[in-house]
């Protein structure tokens, strides 16, 4: 579970304005952690090209789905899904800020496959591995704890697929159960596109 960490820092954070996610300036403040070691990540490459940091959150449109892909640990592969070009993470802190669950807010991290069984990526973000929390189909995890550990602090999200689209809807936090994020989302890909981004970090590999 998370514990808040007193530690302070200029933070560029995402506030919700007008149907956006606006990028600002927060004062000092306090950096939310797991309890455990935050890992240093030495980026190595991404999978995409940052646009900036504004998302429009319109659930009546279609999103892209994109992998910001790293090593931490001196070589293990960590993959932060990212949702127009913004990283999931900072969108969910921002909205969880933005709801009053600040206990604490944000926490999270990128995928880390060798820190868990996810099985065949393909088939994982398809939500075609089974259930990893509460039992319902198609349910995964969107993020890690941002110690790089699934069950440590995740956020849960489920994937309903067709021919055409992918959509990630009814998230989650497990530990907090009592919080509700059906403001934030559904998200809609096209699906040849989201396939194609679980594709590329798929070939993401540790390098030891």
């Amino acid at each position: 579970m998370a514990e808040e960490n007193s530690g302070e820092l200029n933070d560029v954070s995402l506030r919700w304005h007008r149907g956006k996610f606006k990028k600002s300036m927060t004062p000092k403040g306090s950096v939310t952690a797991a309890a455990c070691q935050l890992a240093p990540r030495l980026v190595t490459f991404d999978c995409f090209q940052t646009l900036g940091l504004t998302a429009r959150l319109n659930s009546a449109m279609n999103h892209v789905l994109t992998f910001k892909c790293e090593y931490i640990n001196g070589g293990t592969a960590l993959l932060m899904p990212c949702i127009d070009s913004v990283e999931l993470a900072d969108l969910v802190a921002a909205f969880e800020r933005q709801s009053g669950y600040n206990d604490p807010a944000g926490g999270y991290g990128g995928i880390v496959p060798s820190h868990y069984e996810l099985g065949p990526l393909a088939a994982y973000f398809l939500g075609e591995m089974g259930a990893i929390e509460g039992g319902q189909p198609g349910e995964i995890y969107a993020l890690f704890c941002q110690c790089g550990e699934a069950g440590c602090w995740p956020l849960v999200t489920h994937v309903r697929a067709d021919n055409q689209l992918v959509v990630w809807h009814d998230f989650s936090q497990p530990y907090r159960p009592q919080r509700d994020y059906s403001g934030f989302g559904p998200f809609t890909f096209e699906r040849s596109e989201y396939e194609r981004a679980v594709a590329t970090a798929s070939r993401f590999k540790d390098a030891s």
